[in-house]
């Protein structure tokens, strides 16, 4: 599929239904797939776009609650799957939210939790995992980043493909060892992480919220909010971040970078316009969103 992989060349962490095999489709997060015996379709599920738009004010504490019970819900449904369960442990706030419910299961399975690490700049958080595994009485193996032995050679074309590319799969190779090694000694039949929290509670430091509401008609109040959370993600002053966008409405400069990246990616012909590579490399979360508030 060259229109896929020409996009994945601008956007490589692009999450769409298409694949790199022509006919391969992925379901995506909170797609569900409706069948029948003439066609099928994909379809949102869960549209984070129902939240964006409602206008309740939940408290923090309300929040946290209703994430609590929700992690709490499908932690428990997994475990009743799987019997031994390796934990990729790293002592940040997903997997330790995802640890420290899975310790209080009813019928917990068997549970290794491993910490990686390396000598680099924050990437030793052992003291947090260590914290973590003691609260629920789980045991933590400490296994250290190293490709010493290592090198990336053409066995990494031998290994199995895949049908996206990605830097993971090209790095598979050399990890092969690693999982073996565990294997072997702990017979786990999963391996779970906090994969995807970040996406949920990073707050990206940009202040292109404001163009955005701004574009998008927002109402004066909304826009002084979004105005006022841009300033605090990116630590530049109200006053700074409002003739910028000005200035930037006026000239027509807005998201300029991203349409230049396009239109590099169109030259190479498997695009007509940089409108349509936006397209295609927009999520079908994004494609749903239209009506969503502004600044959202």
């Amino acid at each position: 599929n060259w229109r896929y992989l020409s996009a994945f060349l601008q956007d490589s962490q692009l999450q769409v239904r298409e694949t790199g095999l022509r006919n391969v489709y992925e379901l995506q997060a909170g797609e569900a797939l409706y069948a029948n015996r003439c066609d099928s379709a994909a379809k949102l599920s869960w549209n984070p776009e129902y939240i964006a738009e409602s206008q309740s004010r939940l408290s923090l504490e309300r929040c946290a609650y209703r994430l609590r019970a929700t992690l709490r819900s499908f932690v428990q449904a997994w475990s009743t799957v799987h019997q031994r369960i390796i934990v990729n442990l790293s002592g940040g706030f997903d997997s330790s939210l995802l640890v420290g419910i899975l310790g209080r299961c009813p019928d917990r399975p068997h549970t290794v939790c491993i910490n990686r690490y390396s000598s680099g700049p924050a990437e030793d958080e052992r003291r947090y995992a260590h914290l973590a595994a003691e609260a629920v009485d789980m045991p933590l193996i400490e296994w250290p980043w190293s490709f010493e032995t290592k090198s990336l050679d053409k066995t990494c074309l031998e290994y199995r493909y895949g049908v996206k590319p990605s830097l993971q799969a090209l790095l598979a190779p050399c990890e092969a060892w690693y999982f073996s090694a565990l294997q072997a000694a702990h017979r786990f039949d999963a391996i779970w992480t906090g994969e995807g929290g970040d996406h949920l509670f990073c707050a990206v430091p940009t202040r292109l919220i404001i163009p955005d509401a701004a574009q998008n008609r927002a109402a004066f109040r909304e826009l002084i909010r979004i105005i006022r959370s841009a300033a605090q993600l990116t630590g530049n002053s109200i006053p700074a971040l409002v003739w910028r966008t000005l200035q930037e409405l006026i000239n027509g400069h807005a998201g300029t970078e991203a349409v230049s990246r396009a239109e590099r990616l169109r030259t190479q012909s498997l695009f007509e316009s940089p409108e349509e590579v936006s397209e295609y490399v927009a999520h079908p979360w994004v494609r749903a969103a239209d009506d969503a508030p502004a600044g959202q």
